[in-house]
């Protein structure tokens, strides 16, 4: 089963529209333009010039989180699990392991980072499988870490979309779940979702290439025996900005609109945690 993808913009605010009304309104702080830091102007985003961001971007689909429509595999495995389990099959257990190391680490390049800054591209939206960041010194890490440095040579923005959650937050190939959402029913599943973002968000937070956290892809489809499931999204959301906030704390709109977690210098968080407000995945841009 294929979904359609959103666009890059609307995943951009992502979190903008999905917690909107799931924390109380407070004032941020606005963010000076000189901190280097992308901030929100209601549902605008505005890059550290005062100007507003308009994204042109594309996404490193299939790189770590494959999915069978990408690969033509229109009536074999669709989820990152069955692909794995049919490379298995054919090659065994050392040689699929060895294939899939070297497919994630020459998947993408500089050469390609640099050609998509050349075609116009400023903005990369990099799909997460929670499974790459179950440590500080994950496999994921290393892998993002060495594209977000191609990107901060090319002046390209980073988007960080968790697009594999623990427990699935879809049900479809595109989480990599069971084939049902047990996120919303399962503490456990939940507990290892903010842990995940909690590091994710250690590592980031001091990035000035990263300027977004997609907390969660296309969560809940659309699909009418799902629908019981909305009214546990906005709790979720909630969840994940008081995990996070401690963490990375500073606001950053000049309205009482959604606002920010920027990725901020440490110099710019309060010693005492601010009290959770609606915010977009925003944060520093480099200086290019």
């Amino acid at each position: 089963m294929r979904l359609k993808p959103p666009t890059l913009p609307s995943l951009a605010l992502l979190s903008v529209l999905s917690v909107a009304s799931a924390a109380p309104q407070t004032s941020p702080r606005p963010v000076s333009p000189a901190s280097g830091f992308a901030h929100t102007a209601g549902r605008q985003i505005i890059d550290p010039a005062g100007k507003p961001l308009h994204m042109r971007g594309t996404s490193l689909g299939n790189w770590l989180v494959t999915e069978g429509y990408m690969f033509g595999f229109e009536n074999g495995p669709q989820s990152k699990s069955e692909i794995e389990a049919l490379v298995a099959e054919l090659l065994g257990p050392e040689r699929s392991a060895d294939f899939w190391q070297q497919y994630r680490s020459r998947w993408v390049t500089a050469a390609d980072i640099h050609l998509l800054h050349q075609t116009g591209v400023n903005t990369l939206r990099i799909p997460l499988h929670y499974s790459f960041f179950e440590t500080d010194d994950a496999e994921g890490f290393r892998l993002v870490d060495q594209v977000i440095g191609w990107c901060r040579t090319e002046g390209i923005d980073v988007i960080l979309d968790l697009h594999a959650a623990p427990g699935g937050q879809t049900g479809a190939n595109i989480d990599d779940s069971a084939g049902y959402p047990w996120l919303y029913k399962s503490p456990q599943s939940q507990a290892h979702l903010v842990a995940i973002w909690q590091r994710l968000a250690r590592h980031y937070k001091d990035n000035r290439t990263v300027i977004g956290y997609d907390l969660l892809n296309e969560p809940i489809p659309h699909f009418a025996k799902l629908q019981v499931y909305n009214s546990d999204l906005e709790p979720i959301y909630k969840k994940l900005t008081l995990a996070i906030r401690p963490i990375d704390p500073t606001t950053s709109s000049s309205s009482a609109e959604p606002s920010g977690i920027p990725t901020s210098p440490s110099s710019a968080r309060p010693s005492t945690p601010t009290p959770p407000t609606p915010f977009t995945p925003t944060g520093p841009r480099p200086n290019s």
